[in-house]
């Protein structure tokens, strides 16, 4: 039945897909009305298709023609959808409205969609949808919401779509399913509600599925990390033939041995999780048998798996089986990256202390050493040992010993040392290093350090002392001498350059010093000096002389002083 279904699904698309090309047959891109003047539309067999691509949409056009079939808008910005956005599209079949930045679907937006078989609005800003945005679209078959931000499903929000079979809310934010949530849905085959937020089963969400219509479940790429008893064992879940619950972190001690009691598989995939061991005991009697070119699927890729002798229970039961496993084995070492499927019953051996715990070796770089594995049993004919290079490569050798040649620091890492018996293996992890060399970083500029008063006379000659930062040794120099070192030119210059530049400093000086002696030498020429004599009150008579020092004696102001005197 699922097949059929995919097939006229397909056919609708291939269909869809060949229309552009005969509609060029008849003529035409351009739109019959001005709202639609960016976008593309095509005309086959008295039907209409739309393709709006950055066609500057701010809404979806009241007046698009009844008989469109299709619409596709992408990379415009309608942020919401009214109430009777396509009330005028009976013949509506497709509809696709993806990374239009919708953050709203009023409830009867889609009224009037009654032909409508495909609605995707996936890639946008969806949070909440109420009950009756779907209301009416009774002939839908296909439901993609995915890559929104939906944080949850209201009771019967899907209650009118009774021919639904493909519902997609991947890449949302649910966190959990209430009870009658799926209401309504009464076909639905396909649920994939991967890349959400769930941290277990959501049974109650489940349990609501009306009917037992439904065959693939997908729950990758959650957070559940445990799978408890009979968590599948749902009757509406008694058809599931495809179970996905990759990429959750799953643990091997989070599967139950009747975690998938009640389910009948076809595919069953556990890949990218935190498995490590396999108990036979879950996956008995879960798979179906080969029908036909359909053969039963367990798929374990990219989990820790350790193939060691716990596991061989497992590996015993599925060689009964029509079942293919894929996935590899992480661990023990002598094992890593073989594909459980290729290995024998022999290949499970169990661990035992075979090996005594191996010193660290460190090994200049140039220089070579033996690196050697202590075996406790050693002397056992039976024990065999294999060595594996820091790069998991195996090493051509099956000796105790061997030598490792340090020729680079690419040769650095574990060495590890594997002892198998017949039954049991043992290993140990060597860390082989090369002793690191400090360095030297290059001494800072030198500085130099001028005397406070390094002006000099006559043929004296000027010294600079010198401290080198580095190594705290002092050296004292001459200018024009050659001073010793690595650095000595560039602190001969320097050297130069702060006695010219104090030299200079000086030189001022002196220069306004001198200056400001003459000044002081001519202003003591005009001072004039002046001596008051002053007689006995009684006799009233004052004496004043003021003589210029510099200049001859004033004859009318000594007459006049001395008539005053007579």
């Amino acid at each position: 039945m699922l097949k059929m279904v995919k097939f006229t699904y397909v056919l609708h698309l291939v269909w869809l897909a060949c229309v552009p090309v005969l509609a060029d047959t008849e003529n035409s891109d351009e739109c019959p009305v001005p709202s639609l003047g960016r976008c593309t539309c095509k005309a086959f067999a008295d039907k209409l298709h739309i393709e709006c691509i950055d066609a500057s949409l701010m809404s979806v056009p009241r007046d698009i023609p009844e008989n469109t079939k299709t619409i596709y808008i992408r990379n415009d910005r309608i942020e919401t959808l009214e109430r009777d956005t396509f009330l005028q599209l009976p013949n509506l079949e497709l509809l696709e409205i993806p990374l239009v930045r919708l953050t709203a679907v009023q409830v009867g937006a889609f009224n009037g969609l009654t032909a409508l078989v495909d609605l995707k609005l996936d890639q946008n800003y969806l949070t909440n949808l109420e009950t009756g945005t779907f209301d009416g679209l009774i002939n839908l078959m296909w439901l993609g919401l995915n890559h929104n931000k939906i944080n949850s499903l209201p009771m019967s929000i899907f209650r009118d779509l009774q021919k639904l079979k493909f519902l997609h809310l991947e890449g949302n934010m649910l966190t959990e399913l209430e009870a009658g949530a799926f209401d309504g849905l009464v076909n639905l085959t396909q649920l994939m509600i991967s890349h959400n937020q769930f941290i277990e089963v959501p049974v109650k969400g489940l349990r609501s599925i009306p009917g037992d219509t439904l065959q693939v479940l997908n729950l990758g790429d959650n957070m559940i990390k445990a799978l408890p008893a009979n968590i599948f064992n749902i009757e509406n879940l008694k058809n599931v033939h495809s179970l996905l619950l990759q990429g959750n972190g799953i643990s091997s001690s989070g599967i139950d041995k009747s975690s998938f009691r009640g389910l009948s598989l076809h595919n069953l995939d556990l890949s990218n999780n935190s498995i490590e061991g396999l108990n036979e005991s879950a996956f008995r009697d879960v798979f179906l048998p080969t029908v036909g070119d359909r053969v039963p699927t367990l798929n374990l890729e990219s989990n820790p798996l350790l193939c060691d002798c716990k596991t061989r229970g497992f590996w015993d039961w599925w060689k009964t089986t029509d079942v293919v496993v894929s996935g590899s084995c992480a661990q023990p070492t002598f094992l890593r990256d073989k594909p459980i499927a290729n290995l024998t019953s022999a290949d499970f051996r169990c661990r035992q202390d075979l090996i005594l715990p191996p010193d660290d070796v460190v090994i200049e770089l140039g220089a070579s050493d033996t690196v050697c594995c202590s075996a406790i049993r050693y002397e056992d004919d039976d024990l065999m040992v294999t060595w594996f290079g820091p790069h998991h490569d195996t090493m051509e050798t099956r000796d105790r010993c061997i030598q490792v040649n340090m020729t680079s620091e690419s040769d650095e890492g574990l060495y590890t040392c594997v002892a198998l018996t017949t039954d049991s293996y043992d290993e140990a992890n060597i860390a082989v290093t090369a002793p690191r060399r400090t360095t030297r970083a290059p001494p800072p500029p030198t500085s130099a350090v001028i005397p406070t008063d390094p002006l000099v006379t006559g043929a004296d000659s000027v010294t600079t002392s010198f401290t080198s930062n580095t190594s705290n040794t002092n050296f004292t120099t001459e200018i024009g001498v050659p001073i010793e070192g690595e650095d000595s030119t560039v602190t001969a210059v320097v050297v130069c350059f702060c006695v010219i530049f104090v030299g200079a400093i000086v030189c001022a000086v002196v220069f306004i010093g001198c200056r400001n002696r003459r000044k002081r030498k001519k202003t003591k020429g005009d001072v004039r000096s002046t001596s008051v004599t002053w007689t006995s009150m009684q006799s009233d008579v004052v004496k004043m002389q003021g003589v210029p020092k510099s200049k001859a004696p004033n004859t009318k102001y000594e007459k006049l002083t001395s008539a005053e005197g007579v």
